[in-house]
């Protein structure tokens, strides 16, 4: 492949999310409200909260952070599932979005104060 014009450098990267809460879940179960957790995708490297699901709520309050180290340009996608745990059968999923990380600015890291 050619590339005329541009150079295209491969950059480690550190990703961060950090997830605050949720409002208004649809519940997914018959008759409760849902017991939702996190499952982050970063390339190949999953990330998840199921052991500390939120139960019977709709509005769950999360204040967690996520971190991924990638290279970008590379597999920029960062995907975010929100899931309902069942104690019997599967969990449900409940909506997920999926972020294109090409899209956003990378920052200069941050210097120390002197």
């Amino acid at each position: 492949e050619q590339i005329v014009g541009s150079v295209r450098c491969v950059q480690e990267t550190v990703v961060r999310l950090y997830v605050i809460d949720c409002q208004e879940l649809y519940t997914r179960d018959a008759n409760s409200l849902s017991d939702p957790y996190l499952k982050v995708t970063c390339g190949k490297f999953v990330k998840d909260n199921s052991e500390s699901f939120q139960q019977n709520t709709a509005n769950p309050k999360y204040f967690e952070n996520f971190e991924f180290e990638t290279q970008l340009p590379g597999n920029s996608s960062l995907e975010i599932e929100v899931w309902d745990r069942d104690k019997f059968g599967g969990d449900d999923l409940i909506g997920a979005t999926q972020i294109d990380l090409s899209l956003i600015h990378i920052s200069e890291p941050t210097r120390q104060a002197e």
